[in-house]
């Protein structure tokens, strides 16, 4: 088995009084990183967002931002949603390039969206001005070239792709009806095969795929997805699933739902609550864990390659110069390299 080596340790949102956080990202900019969190106490919330340099991962500066929620990078420019607005900040010049009200966004494929009553809106994200004007059949969920799919805001479940190029709505439907699933709702992400996107229930503990062109459900199996959102990569889906037996390594074909690998590892007894998975090269996959651990996967054979074991809550990876990057809830930045 290989090693995951600790080469460094960032104390990145550690205060006085308050030494733990709920930490956020991390996210890849410009040659940056960028980790963000809250901290954890009483009567104290205060958010952070930290700028690390990509080679020696030195922290450059730590904003304050009340409440920032979600987070969107667009190259030079990561945009933040705060208390009824949302802000441009650039990573380059240190401030604030423009903010305007809002009371819902979402990061778009050139920018972020913004409603404005019946409207969404995209801006410029080094302006915030105004791109194009769409009326969306609900909140956009993903994006596709010029599709973009929208989920009710009134009907769990529901969801319609729009053509943004020509103006109009392809298709709405019930996709939990579709799937013959009673209960919860339906988290969907962007795919690797075009056309299609996955989406994932843990009430029922179904994974599936839907066209994007007409909304047909592709296909169905039943695996669960303990942290909602799969990573989805090169044509397969890696998944740490929970079942009788434990934590089991499950590998779905991305076209086809066919379950490639499906195999039981003992040495992850007491993992829980594993976090979305990051592609570290193209044939290995790592994820993190609440309960600390770190396991490394080979993509295609499902064999363990390395675990670790931290004292630490951990949420969230990505991979930067063959490193990995993992946030604790301490308010560190741990680096790993695999040896």
């Amino acid at each position: 088995m290989l090693q995951l080596r600790r080469v460094a340790c960032h104390s990145v949102f550690k205060r006085a009084g308050h030494p733990s956080v709920l930490p956020r990202g991390p996210w890849l900019g410009k040659d940056t990183v960028l980790v963000g969190g809250h901290q954890r106490g009483r009567t104290v919330r205060v958010d952070e967002l930290a700028c690390l340099g990509r080679v020696d991962l030195a922290v450059e500066w730590i904003e304050r931002i009340d409440g920032f929620d979600p987070v969107a990078v667009f190259g030079d420019v990561i945009v933040l949603g705060g208390e009824a607005e949302i802000r441009g900040f650039s990573l380059s010049e240190r401030r604030v390039l423009w903010h305007c009200a809002a009371e819902a966004w979402r990061p778009g494929t050139g920018g972020p969206m913004i409603r404005e009553e019946s409207s969404w809106v995209e801006v410029d994200p080094r302006t915030g001005r105004s791109r194009r004007r769409l009326r969306l059949p609900g909140m956009p969920a993903l994006f596709e070239g010029d599709l973009i799919l929208c989920a009710s805001e009134s009907a769990i479940g529901e969801f319609a792709s729009f053509d943004a190029r020509e103006g109009r709505t392809l298709w709405a439907r019930d996709l939990l009806m579709d799937a013959q699933i009673e209960g919860g709702g339906l988290e969907v992400c962007n795919g690797t095969t075009p056309g299609q996107f996955v989406a994932t229930n843990h009430t029922a503990g179904q994974t599936m795929a839907f066209s994007l062109e007409n909304g047909e459900l592709l296909w169905k199996v039943g695996v669960s997805v303990p942290y909602y959102r799969p990573l989805v990569a090169n044509g397969r889906i890696p998944i740490l699933t929970l079942s009788l037996r434990g934590n089991d390594y499950v590998l779905l074909d991305e076209r086809t739902g066919g379950v490639l690998v499906n195999r039981h590892e003992e040495g992850l007894a007491g993992m829980i609550h594993q976090q979305t998975g990051s592609m570290w090269g193209a044939s290995r996959v790592v994820f993190t864990s609440e309960s600390g651990h770190i396991a490394a996967f080979d993509l295609e054979s499902g064999e363990l390659i390395a675990l670790e074991r931290t004292n630490s809550t951990l949420w969230g990876s990505t991979i930067v110069d063959n490193r990995l990057l993992v946030p604790s809830a301490m308010g560190e930045l741990l680096v790993y390299e695999m040896t």
